[in-house]
């Protein structure tokens, strides 16, 4: 998504929400790319899946029905 769509539907002032989204990428959660003279950011599905995994282990201890993990996250632990 652009980011000026995401502004404009966050209703968010551009310069704000450019460190927020840069946060975000820095953190591997989102990943950004140049398309003309636009910013285009995406969810990065392995780094929230990664965060996800980190905050069950460290909350839960692996055991992912103490914690009401999200559904695509169970079996993770299989291997």
């Amino acid at each position: 998504m652009a980011a000026g769509d995401i502004s404009s539907a966050l209703k968010t002032p551009p310069n704000s929400l450019t460190a927020r989204l840069n946060q975000l990428v820095d953190a591997g959660l989102v990943r950004r790319r140049r398309e003309g003279r636009s910013m285009i950011y995406a969810v990065d599905p392995t780094g929230v899946r990664a965060m996800i995994l980190a905050l069950t282990d460290d909350c839960c201890q692996g055991r992912v029905e103490l914690c009401g993990v999200v559904p695509a996250c169970e079996g993770a632990y299989a291997s």
